[in-house]
């Protein structure tokens, strides 16, 4: 994967949606992006677990661009909240 990953060049000015973010190869993958320049869409159900992810990337010191997509799902009913981090 890495492979495919480092193939992909500069990735400024385009946004890439990943799901889960917050741990294990979607936060590896929405790192990697961030570093390459992509806006990331982070989407997940937990909005804390999200702030975490954006803040632990800003504490690596790579400059982020992060959209934190809050996706909770009850009856049907999908509520999208939208905050840039």
């Amino acid at each position: 994967m890495r492979k495919i990953l480092e193939s992909l060049g500069d990735l400024t000015g385009k946004t890439v949606a990943i799901t889960g973010t917050s741990g294990g190869l979607g936060y590896e993958l929405c790192r990697y992006l961030v570093m390459k320049g992509a806006t990331v869409l982070q989407m997940d159900r937990n909005p804390e677990r999200q702030q975490k992810t954006a803040e632990k990337i800003k504490a690596e010191g790579i400059k982020s661009d992060i959209i934190a997509i809050n996706i909770n799902i009850d009856k049907n009913i999908f509520i999208l909240h939208s905050l840039y981090f």
